[in-house]
């Protein structure tokens, strides 16, 4: 679907209408917001996953847990 979209070309006339609808002064300004912008996202996106990860290592801790004391219960009473 966007297989001839980022071709050199394309890419010049996007910077152009950037430049043209922006102007050069407000290029610099607008690269630092869209870099602290992805900045942002990346930060997010990674504690989320953070978090995700140490709710299932809890999750799992709990299980493993229960079927240790499940089976010390069970094999223990011989």
């Amino acid at each position: 679907m966007f297989g001839g979209l980022f071709r050199p070309l394309h890419l010049l006339l996007i910077f152009v209408v950037i430049l043209i609808v922006f102007g050069p002064g407000n290029l610099p300004r607008l690269g630092k917001v869209f870099g602290k912008g992805l900045r942002e996202l990346k930060r997010i996106i990674s504690s989320d996953n953070r978090d995700r990860m140490r709710s299932r290592m809890d999750w799992t801790k709990a299980v493993v847990k229960s079927v240790l004391k499940f089976y010390y219960i069970v094999f223990s009473k011989k």
